[in-house]
């Protein structure tokens, strides 16, 4: 671009930024990335392929944006539109609608498939109950995300919110309700909200002010909501964040304070944490080195350090480990090494401390490379995994010449 670039960034916008001078400034909020072709910058809205002018010289955008007749698939996995367009002007797309590739699959501790939920989509995060007989799955419908419930006794399923932009549900430590992620603009601010299950009460955010937290896990009490905050996409450093709800469930209005919050900033990245089924221990994904590791430290709210660097913690990955998940009564850890190995690790507690054993590969399957990409069964006998089907892939559209005829377009 003639010494600019177009950035993305945490509040899902376009930015611009000088190779002199690397401070991005952002031109225009949309719900995914951007993409420079010629004169224009390319995003989407709503599935539609957008086009606005762009003035290389001042870095500014010129008129109003247009469609471009193209319907183009968001990932929300990475929050990119699945588009490119080539230096002869060439562009190639994968067009809007449900994909075919996602399935939720269940494996057994060979790695053997026993059987299949639900029907191909774009799903990306899956929670089971407490109790294992219902799922809480995040599906792209479009370009808006959703959370559903399925009922897996029953084998049925409803959309549980109606606005969109929901993710990462969570469900709550009695199976009553469900927590999830919401954006909640169109620079995509993030807000935790409460889904009761019950159908007479409402949902409602947690806490009156956005402050870009996602939830990640409950203490055995339902007491103290573990969330990860910062940069949701992006590998950059994001803050543990601990708030105490104070009861097992909460009235549409009774706001938990932020500001009471327990905050811990790392210099580097840890997320994807999980609280032990005896509220004893919590572990967690950081990156050590050149992958990321699995970690335990020690989960006592009351006495929890000021600073990140007076944090107790243990390496229980041995080479790379992300997506930590406990068995439900504590004796056993999981987690994904690389991007396919599923791993278990037994764990015993003995008093203040873990004695833990050798990890143990289980099998290899291709997860969606989401947060919650997987889950096990309280007895730690199965797994659910979304994971990416073999048949019916989305088909490439190649479109020769399209940018020469772009200004014709609007």
């Amino acid at each position: 671009m003639g010494g600019l670039a177009a950035l993305t960034a945490p509040r899902a916008g376009v930015f611009l930024a000088s190779l002199d001078d690397p401070r991005p400034r952002l031109i225009r909020g949309t719900e995914c990335e951007g993409l420079v072709a010629g004169e224009h910058l390319l995003f989407t809205e709503t599935g539609k392929l957008m086009a606005q002018k762009l003035d290389r010289s001042t870095g500014r955008l010129v008129g109003r944006a247009f469609a471009t007749g193209e319907t183009v698939h968001l990932d929300t996995t990475t929050w990119k539109m699945n588009a490119t367009v080539s230096n002869t002007g060439t562009l190639a797309y994968d067009e809007h609608g449900p994909r075919q590739g996602y399935e939720v699959a269940w494996f057994d501790r060979a790695g053997n498939v026993i059987g299949k939920t639900g029907t191909r989509g774009d799903h990306a995060n899956v929670r089971l109950s407490p109790d294992g007989r219902r799922l809480a799955v995040e599906t792209q419908d479009g370009n808006a995300t959703h959370v559903w419930l399925w009922e897996l006794e029953r084998n049925t399923s409803r959309r549980l919110e109606t606005a969109g932009g929901a993710f990462m549900p969570l469900w709550s430590r009695d199976g009553r309700a469900i927590v999830y992620g919401r954006y909640e603009d169109r620079e995509a601010a993030m807000a935790v909200y409460w889904h009761p299950l019950d159908a007479r009460t409402p949902e409602h955010p947690l806490h009156a002010i956005i402050d870009n937290d996602w939830p990640e896990d409950f203490d055995p009490a339902g007491r103290t909501l573990l969330c990860g905050n910062g940069g949701y996409y992006i590998e950059r450093a994001g803050r543990i964040v601990l708030y105490n709800l104070g009861r097992d469930s909460l009235p549409p209005n009774a706001w938990w304070n932020p500001r009471s919050a327990l905050v811990l900033t790392p210099p580097i990245r840890v997320d994807r944490a999980r609280i032990s089924p005896d509220g004893r221990w919590f572990a967690f994904t950081m990156r050590e080195g050149d992958r990321e590791e699995i970690f335990l430290s020690p989960f006592n709210p009351r006495r929890f350090p000021a600073s990140w660097s007076q944090l107790p913690r243990r390496r229980i990955s041995t080479r790379g480990g992300s997506r930590p998940r406990w068995r439900a009564d504590g004796r056993e850890l999981f987690f994904v090494r690389g991007h396919s190995a599923l791993t278990a690790v037994p764990v015993e507690p003995r008093g203040d401390s873990l004695v833990v054993g050798a990890e143990r590969e289980l099998f290899h399957v291709t997860q969606r490379p989401s947060r919650n990409s997987y889950d096990v069964t309280p007895d730690g006998q199965r797994f659910v995994v979304v994971t990416l089907g073999q048949e019916n892939e989305a088909p490439i559209v190649v479109v020769s010449n399209w940018l020469a005829t772009l200004e014709r377009r609007r």
